[in-house]
């Protein structure tokens, strides 16, 4: 059973939509259900996703989402991409080995390149010193160092003279414990 769901709320016609409430009644068998509700909608909208399942709305009407609808999209989409960010650090700190922080970290930072162009093919700038990373991650500089080493003998990545390359994309996520996001380019604000 899955723990908290999401579900954004859509509205046609200043009503919610029908598969909206249809997309609650199964969230709300499978977990908890929460609304996402942007933008202007219906004075009973906080009623009508409650009594199909939503047991709790986050409901924001500023005007940004009716004046800039794509603007507002892309923000959102932003923050819930930091969020989903925040819980894989998190998941780093407690629950991976040495080996899979680097190797997540690093994929994570190139994923991010990638995403705003900063990457060419799969190779990015890293200007990145072993220090930065050990201090990012808790860890000495002698552990940091030791355990890169065994992450360039894998062969799934290079790193030199301060450029990243990706050698093999899936061997690194594998390492790492990483579900990497599908390639496409995030909003540029």
């Amino acid at each position: 059973m899955a723990d908290l769901i999401w579900v954004y709320a859509e509205v046609v016609d200043g009503k919610i939509s029908r598969a909206t409430l249809e997309l609650f009644s199964k969230a709300a068998e499978l977990g908890t259900a929460e609304a996402v509700l942007l933008g202007p909608g219906p004075d009973d909208a906080v009623t009508t996703l409650s009594q199909h399942g939503a047991s709790k709305v986050y409901r924001s009407d500023d005007a940004i989402y009716r004046d800039h609808p794509t603007l507002a999209f892309d923000l959102t989409w932003l923050a819930a991409q930091e969020e989903q960010i925040l819980d894989e650090h998190l998941l780093s700190i407690g629950r991976r080995t040495a080996l899979e922080r680097i190797a997540y970290l690093l994929l994570h930072l190139f994923v991010r390149a990638e995403q705003i162009g900063l990457a060419k093919g799969n190779v990015t700038q890293f200007p990145l010193t072993q220090q930065h990373i050990a201090d990012t991650l808790g860890m000495s500089l002698v552990h940091t160092n030791k355990t890169l080493k065994r992450l360039t003998a894998s062969k799934a990545l290079r790193w030199k003279d301060k450029s990243f390359q990706v050698m093999d994309r899936d061997a690194l996520a594998e390492i790492a414990q990483y579900d990497v996001p599908p390639r496409r380019r995030r909003p540029f604000i």
